[in-house]
C-alpha cells in the first residue's frame, strides 16, 4: 500500500465517476453519474460538487458545511443532495444548522 493512500475510516471504496470527479464512496460516485445523466437529459439544469455553505448564527461563523451536491432545478431552485452511508453526530449537527439557516433549500439525503 502506498504511503500516500489514505484509507477511509468508514471502509468506503472511493473512485472516479464517469465525469472524472473523485468521490470517497461508491454510493456518491454512482449518484453523481445519475445526476449527470439527469443534467444531460435536461431534467435538471446544473450540479455543483462540494459547494461550501457558511453556518452563521447571529452573525457568528459556527462552521461550514459542504454537502456532496447542490442541484439547480429547471425552475431555478436549489436543492442539496447528500449521500450517506454512515451518519455521524457531527453530520446531524451540521445538517440541522443548515436546515435552520437555509430553510429555502431542501436537504435531500440519499442512502
Amino acid at each position: 500500500m502506498s504511503p500516500f493512500f489514505k484509507k477511509n475510516k468508514y471502509h468506503a471504496k472511493g473512485g472516479k465517476c464517469l465525469s472524472g470527479h473523485y468521490h470517497p464512496s461508491m454510493l456518491e460516485r454512482n449518484y453523481c453519474d445519475q445526476l449527470e445523466m439527469l443534467k444531460k437529459n435536461g431534467d435538471i439544469k446544473d450540479v455543483e460538487y462540494g459547494k461550501k455553505y457558511e453556518l452563521r448564527v447571529n452573525g457568528k461563523l459556527i462552521g461550514c458545511h459542504k454537502p456532496d451536491f447542490t442541484v439547480t432545478t429547471n425552475k431555478e431552485t436549489k436543492e442539496v443532495h447528500e449521500t450517506k452511508g454512515m451518519e455521524t453526530v457531527d453530520w446531524h449537527l451540521r445538517k440541522n444548522l443548515f436546515e435552520a439557516i437555509y430553510p429555502e433549500i431542501p436537504y435531500i439525503v440519499i442512502k
